[in-house]
């Protein structure tokens, strides 16, 4: 009886190759390195610390990252800047931007009250150094 379909069986042995863009190796998913500092969190998400273990602990392990924190000041605790402080401390340690946005005072008042009570600062110092060394040269 003959076949009515128009596709023919050879019987040839099939040889599987597999391209190099569906190798099995190129398949498993890499994880991508981390920012210093940083932890993973569920559904790809990353925490930063805020410098506060305890805050930190209240929030679920940290802030995530990519979010916008806003810290209110209450004019009768200075807790608002404790923490602030703690948490640009963190990020300084960790070499991440840091970005600090204040209602009043100039960029010099801000390092002269600010940056310079900071838990760790290393680089106005080291500015500050370099300044007078420059400054006391004839």
């Amino acid at each position: 009886m003959a076949s009515l379909s128009s596709f023919r069986r050879i019987d040839r042995p099939v040889t599987t190759s597999v391209p190099k863009q569906y190798d099995i190796s190129s398949s498993i998913p890499t994880v991508p390195p981390r920012a210093p500092g940083t932890k993973p969190w569920i559904n790809g998400n990353t925490l930063i610390s805020s410098g506060n273990r305890d805050l930190d602990s209240v929030l679920g392990g940290g802030i995530c990252l990519g979010t916008v924190t806003l810290v209110e000041e209450d004019r009768f605790s200075d807790h608002a800047l404790v923490l602030s402080k703690y948490f640009l401390a963190q990020g300084v340690s960790g070499m991440h931007q840091c970005l600090v946005i204040g209602a009043e005072g100039s960029k010099a008042a801000l390092q002269k009250t600010f940056v310079v009570q900071l838990p760790f600062d290393l680089t106005y110092k080291k500015n500050q150094q370099e300044q007078q060394e420059r400054e006391d040269r004839p």
